[in-house]
């Protein structure tokens, strides 16, 4: 059981977002919080979520965005996207992507 409150920590995080240049081991002895776990939390935070999680995404940011701006498109065009054709959409570009590309033509210029 930590013996210091959640609120310890919240406070410590604050102090330490307010002041980036106090060492996070002087405001951790400060707060009564572990250094490592205060260290880690405000690290976590300054961190741009999209570029740390972005292994765990199904799609990338520029996937993202131009799934977005097409349905944006299609609702402006009067044709908005219901769940369910977003859905489909969405699968067809993970089929596509697991899908590998056969060579188009056939004019034998395949390289092996």
């Amino acid at each position: 059981m930590p013996k210091y409150t959640k609120k310890q920590l919240q406070e410590a995080i604050k102090h330490a977002r307010r002041e980036p240049d106090i060492p996070t081991r002087h405001i951790a002895e400060l707060y009564e919080v572990p250094h490592t776990i205060l260290w880690q939390r405000v690290l976590r935070t300054n961190q741009d979520r999209a570029t740390t999680q972005q292994d765990e995404q199904l799609f990338s940011i520029g996937e993202e965005k131009a799934i977005a701006e097409y349905a944006g498109t299609m609702a402006d065009a009067g044709f908005p996207l219901t769940p369910d054709m977003l859905r489909q959409i969405t699968q067809e570009l993970i089929n596509e992507r697991e899908t590998p590309q056969r060579s188009q033509g056939g004019g034998g210029n395949d390289k092996v």
